[in-house]
């Protein structure tokens, strides 16, 4: 629990008790009606949220090292309260190939096998583009669709060179995320999130990672490389998925665990 007081006895965060649990809340936003108490020190704190035998998830880690991801996590889970950590936090951290053959697979593999290995609650994802005229290809292959090198410009030239002779009404693609949420003994959640869209002919735009510069969102008359990260955090795929898992975690108070 010293992530949470710190160090020298500080006190960085409130606990608030509502019926009969300690819930931690952010310093200066307190709920209407309920009971305010500092802990001045680790000792105190631990003792209180051992009699009430839960504790609050301090920190969850995200199987990813990728930039562009991370901050998105960041962005959508900031006021859980919760500290966000990616596999480039962690000295040594596991590779977990993957090898299922859906997006759910590969993510309750990674989750699983990382949250197993570092006692740590994980969230990890696996997405991808999936184009309707390429049978649904580059799936579960995106990120390394033109190579184990996997490069962003490398997977895109692919696309638009397959698709080069394809019409426009027959380009129809959609960006498919999801999200495997493991804890230590307890079962994995499952979410998964989608964006319909389109492949354009060239790139377009400089925002985003991936397949965003080819991916076109007719809604919205721009690529998901146009899009600035408030817009695209609404109706990514990613996004969506992460609604999903982030209203599980709020209705079923999933970061409240029992010691």
């Amino acid at each position: 629990m010293r992530d949470s007081c710190g160090t020298g006895g500080q006190v960085r965060h409130l606990y608030v008790k509502r019926t009969n649990v300690a819930h931690r809340v952010p310093r200066g936003k307190r709920a209407s009606g309920t009971e305010i108490n500092y802990f001045h020190n680790d000792k105190i704190l631990r003792k209180e949220l051992f009699r009430k035998r839960r504790f609050y998830i301090m920190k969850i880690l995200i199987a990813t090292k990728n930039k562009g991801k991370v901050k998105e996590f960041q962005s959508m889970f900031e006021n859980l309260g919760c500290e966000i950590l990616s596999l480039s936090d962690i000295e040594g951290s596991p590779d977990v190939e993957e090898t299922g053959t859906t997006f759910e697979e590969n993510a309750i593999l990674k989750a699983e096998t990382i949250s197993l290995q570092m006692n740590i609650p994980v969230i990890a994802d696996d997405s991808g583009l999936e184009i309707d005229a390429l049978e649904g290809k580059p799936g579960v292959y995106s990120a390394r669709y033109a190579g184990l090198q996997k490069s962003d410009e490398d997977n895109m030239n692919k696309v638009l060179a397959e698709l080069q002779n394809v019409p426009e009404t027959q380009r129809s693609a959609r960006f498919v995320c999801a999200l495997a949420f493991a804890r230590p003994n307890r079962k994995t959640i499952v979410v998964k999130g989608e964006c319909e869209g389109g492949i354009l002919r060239e790139k377009r735009g400089s925002q985003g990672f991936g397949y965003d510069p080819i991916f076109f969102v007719p809604e919205l008359n721009r690529s998901m490389a146009e899009l600035a990260k408030e817009e695209k955090n609404k109706i990514s795929h990613r996004a969506v998925a992460l609604m999903k898992l982030k209203n599980l975690i709020n209705e079923e108070d999933l970061l409240w665990e029992k010691p």
